[in-house]
C-alpha cells in the first residue's frame, strides 16, 4: 500500500466492459485499487454501462467508493471522438444511461456513438472530462477544441473538467494545458487505466491481439500510484510538474463529492392505475364463469381460496405482476401460440387458473397455494409458463410493443477451453497443442508445455479467465421495468 494513494483516485478506468482493451474481470481490479491505498474508483467502459451492478457490488464489498461512468463514442462532423463522462448520484446515473441508450440505438453499427450536441439535452448530474487523445478537444487543431470546450463549458460550467494524462507519446499535457490556461478549466489527472498493474502491460498487449490484431501502447495503462506519476513526469515532461501536482489534488476533491450511485433491488413493473382493484374484478369475473353450475357450497369454497389468495397477493404489491402475465397469455392463447397448461408451485394458484394463466384447478388436484405464494416469502412469484418455440417471437414482440419489454444481454466468460484456444491462435501455437491442452486442462503436460514454450501465456491465462469474452442474447429472456427506472442498453450481434 503506498503512502499517498489515499489522497488520489483513478477515474477513469476500463474494466472487462472494455470488450476489447480492458484486461481481467472486475474482482481482480477492484481488489487491486484497495490493496494499493485508493479510496476511490471510477468505471469508464468504453461505450458500455455492462459492469455498473458488478463494480459497485464489488467496491462496496471491499469498502471503496464507486464512481459510475462511461468513455462514451460521440461524434461532431461525422468524425467520432472519445469524451470521459462520470455520473453524480442517481441523478447523474440516468443520465448517463440515457445518453448510452442513445448511443446503443444510434446509426453507427461500429461503435454506440451519440451526437456531441446531444449533451445540450443530456446533461443533469453529469460530469464532463475533456477526454484522452481521442477527445475532440485533444485531437482536433486547436480553433475547432477550443470552440467545443467553449460549447461543453457553456452546458456544464463548473462540471467540465480539463483532463490530463502523461501516458501517450502525443504529449497530451499539452493540450490539456491550453485547456486551462484559454479556457479556465480546472484540471483533473488520469491514467486511461486499462489493468491494474504495471506488470500486467505484456498480458494486455496479448489480449489486444487477440480481441482486435492491433498494437497497444499499453506499458503506462495501469493504476499507478501518485509516486509512479510523479516520477514518470519527471521524465518524460518536467515543465508538467506543476500541473500534475494541481490535478492530482483536483482528483481527490472532486471524487469525494461525487454522490454514490444507489440501485433499488425492489422490481418495478410498469404501472397500472387501480391495479389491485383490477385483479379483483377480472379474477372473481372469471371465477364466476368456472363456478356456474356448481353447489352452493363448491362455489364458496373457491370464492373463499380466490379471496385468501387475493389479500396475499395485494398485500405483497404483486397485483400488476398477475395482470401483464395474464394480459400476455391471453394475448397468446388469441393468437393460437401453443401455451402449456402449467407447471411447478404456480399450478397451485386459483387466481393464475381463474385468468387463464394455468389450465389446472388447484383445488380438485388439492394443490397449495402456500407453496407458489406466501407473506413469508419476499421474492416474485416465479411462474413457470412454456410457449412453443416456434411462436415464441409472437409472444416477444407483443410483451415489447404493450409492455416496453426488452431482450436480456448475456455475457460469455472465458473458461479454461475457449482462453487456451484464443491464446493459442494469436500466440500461433501448434494446433495439436492448442487442442490437447485445451481438452485435457490445467493439471495436463500439455498444458505446461504450453507455459513452457510460450512465456507470455500463462500471465495472460491467469488475469483473463473468467473475463467477458462476448456478448449475446438470451434465446427468450425479458426484461418488463417501469420505463423510469434507467436500464442501460447493450448492442449485440442479435441487436
Amino acid at each position: 500500500m503506498c503512502e499517498k494513494c489515499h489522497d488520489f483516485s483513478h477515474l477513469h478506468f476500463h474494466s472487462d466492459g472494455s470488450r476489447i482493451d480492458g484486461l481481467g474481470p472486475v474482482h481482480r481490479s477492484v481488489a487491486a485499487a484497495k490493496d494499493l491505498g485508493f479510496s476511490a474508483l471510477g468505471l469508464t467502459d468504453h461505450g458500455s454501462l455492462s459492469n455498473t451492478i458488478s463494480f459497485s457490488a464489488s467496491c462496496r464489498h471491499i469498502g471503496i467508493k464507486p464512481i459510475l461512468g462511461m468513455e462514451a463514442y460521440t461524434s461532431r462532423d461525422g468524425k467520432r471522438f472519445h469524451l470521459t463522462l462520470l455520473a453524480d448520484g442517481n441523478r447523474g446515473f440516468k443520465t448517463l444511461v440515457d445518453l448510452n441508450n442513445l448511443g446503443q440505438n444510434g446509426d453507427d453499427q461500429s461503435k454506440p456513438t451519440f451526437p456531441l450536441d446531444a449533451l445540450r439535452k443530456h446533461h443533469d448530474g453529469l460530469i464532463v472530462l475533456s477526454g484522452c487523445p481521442a477527445s475532440p478537444m485533444q485531437e482536433l487543431d486547436w480553433t475547432d477544441a477550443r470552440q467545443i470546450a467553449l460549447e461543453l463549458k457553456g452546458i456544464f460550467g463548473s462540471r467540465l473538467f480539463a483532463e490530463v494524462m502523461f501516458v501517450s507519446s502525443s504529449a497530451p499535457w499539452v493540450r490539456s494545458q491550453q485547456l486551462v490556461t484559454d479556457v479556465g478549466l480546472v484540471p483533473i489527472v488520469t491514467n486511461d487505466a486499462h489493468f491494474p498493474y504495471a506488470s500486467d502491460a505484456p498480458a494486455h498487449k496479448v489480449l489486444v491481439h487477440m480481441k482486435a490484431n492491433f498494437e497497444y501502447e499499453s506499458k503506462n495503462l495501469f493504476l499507478a500510484t501518485p509516486q509512479e506519476l510523479e516520477t514518470r513526469v519527471h521524465g518524460i515532461a518536467p515543465a508538467f510538474q506543476g500541473l500534475l501536482q494541481v490535478g492530482m489534488r483536483n482528483v481527490q476533491r472532486l471524487a469525494s463529492k461525487l454522490g454514490t450511485v444507489h440501485f433499488d433491488d425492489k422490481p418495478k413493473l410498469p404501472h397500472i392505475p387501480d391495479a389491485d382493484a383490477k385483479l379483483v374484478a377480472q379474477t372473481m369475473s372469471s371465477l364466476t364463469t368456472l363456478t356456474s353450475g356448481m353447489s352452493e357450497s363448491d362455489r364458496m369454497t373457491y370464492t373463499s381460496r380466490a379471496q385468501d389468495e387475493l389479500s396475499v397477493i395485494i398485500e405483497m404489491g404483486f397485483s400488476s405482476y398477475f395482470l401483464i402475465l395474464a394480459d400476455i397469455i391471453q394475448f397468446s392463447k388469441a393468437k393460437k401460440v401453443r401455451i402449456g397448461p402449467g407447471r411447478g408451485s404456480g399450478a397451485g394458484s386459483l387466481v393464475l387458473f381463474s385468468l387463464g394463466c394455468t389450465e389446472i384447478d388447484p383445488i380438485k388436484f388439492g394443490l397449495s397455494f402456500d407453496r407458489f405464494l406466501n407473506r413469508r416469502r419476499k421474492e416474485m412469484p416465479d411462474v413457470d409458463t412454456d410457449i412453443d418455440a416456434e411462436q415464441r417471437d409472437i409472444v416477444i414482440n407483443y410483451a415489447k410493443d404493450r409492455w416496453g419489454a426488452m431482450p436480456v444481454a448475456t455475457y460469455s466468460r472465458y473458461s479454461h477451453k475457449s482462453l487456451v484456444h484464443d491464446l493459442a491462435r494469436v500466440l500461433h501455437a501448434p494446433r495439436d497443442l492448442d487442442a490437447k491442452a485445451a481438452d485435457e486442462g490445467p493439471e495436463s503436460a500439455s498444458f505446461a508445455k504450453m507455459i513452457a514454450d510460450y512465456p507470455e501465456f500463462k500471465p495472460t491465462y491467469d488475469i483473463c479467465l473468467e473475463q467477458i469474452r462476448h456478448v449475446g442474447q438470451h434465446a427468450g429472456g425479458i426484461v418488463i421495468v417501469d420505463p423510469e427506472v434507467p436500464i442501460p442498453l447493450e448492442r449485440t450481434a442479435g441487436g
